[in-house]
């Protein structure tokens, strides 16, 4: 699990590797001047007022992927941003 801190008022604080087994408990301050915005994996922003707390662990269920049976436009796009970001080997 990788918890990553965005926009914050400091630099110095980076994201955090954590072993899939250990639960993680956020807890919005009591002091907090402002509401914290809580966002996972890019989703709608959830609010957390002063007290609230959010814990974050490992799924039970396993992770469902899916295959792209059509790979040429994806090959493509690919090789698009390639040349766009001076990759040495877009593919």
């Amino acid at each position: 699990m990788i918890l990553t801190p965005i926009c914050t008022i400091t630099t110095s604080i980076k994201p955090v590797v954590l072993p899939q087994f250990i639960p993680v408990t956020i807890k919005a301050s009591d002091d907090a001047r402002t509401p914290l915005q809580l966002s996972v994996d890019g989703n709608q922003n959830i609010k957390l007022l002063k007290g609230d707390k959010v814990q974050i662990k490992t799924s039970d269920l396993p992770m469902e992927f899916f295959i792209v049976k059509n790979i040429k436009p994806l090959t493509h796009w690919v090789k698009k941003l390639g040349k766009i970001y001076h990759y040495q080997n877009p593919t």
